[in-house]
């Protein structure tokens, strides 16, 4: 199988999980619809490039996962892209090179096969069986479900655009100070 060198997440994105070529390289397998790509890079990488062309990277976007959801839950789900819906849901620690990350919208049935071990079939008609409580799972899955719905709600909320205009201010320098009239004062 051919490995590229890049992935860029779009609304196929199924899940990735960190692999090893034969020279013991960190890479991802990613299942994108019904395809397996090898990626040449750690999928942390994937997932900061993916966040950078959006303008953020990892680190805000936890940052900013932890802030809507609170610091006392682990392995914090992730927004990549609300207009695509790809919002991340980790298995393990994002670090952890056994992670699975799926894609939230493409999970369509869990059920439990033991005590540690979960089933997970997607879209495309792909299963997983993961090293996971069915409980733990479905927890994680719900704050997935949680941080998207937040966040929707955040970002759909009314824009400025609404807001009607008023004579404000006329601001002006005069030697590096600002100076602020209101309209209406001097008339």
């Amino acid at each position: 199988m051919e490995v590229k060198s890049e992935y860029t997440m779009n609304e196929e994105f199924v899940l990735m999980m960190g692999n090893y070529d034969g020279l013991g390289n960190r890479i991802t397998r990613v299942v994108n619809g019904k395809d397996e790509i090898l990626v040449n890079k750690p999928f942390l990488n994937i997932i900061d490039k993916n966040l950078l062309r959006l303008g953020s990277d990892f680190a805000g976007a936890l940052h900013s996962s932890k802030d809507v959801l609170g610091s006392n839950i682990k392995m914090h789900p992730l927004k990549i892209n609300k207009k695509l819906e790809i919002w991340l849901l980790p298995t393990k620690s994002y670090k952890h090179h056994k992670c699975v990350i799926f894609s939230l919208m493409h999970i369509k049935n869990v059920r439990p096969l033991g005590v540690k071990k979960t089933e997970v079939t997607t879209s495309y008609g792909h299963t997983i069986e993961i090293d996971m409580k069915f409980s733990a799972f479905n927890h994680k899955r719900q704050k997935a479900h949680d941080l998207r719905d937040i966040m929707s709600r955040n970002i759909d909320s009314p824009s400025n655009s609404d807001i009607k205009p008023i004579k404000g201010f006329y601001i002006h320098e005069n030697s590096g100070e600002f100076k602020f009239t209101k309209y209406g004062e001097d008339d």
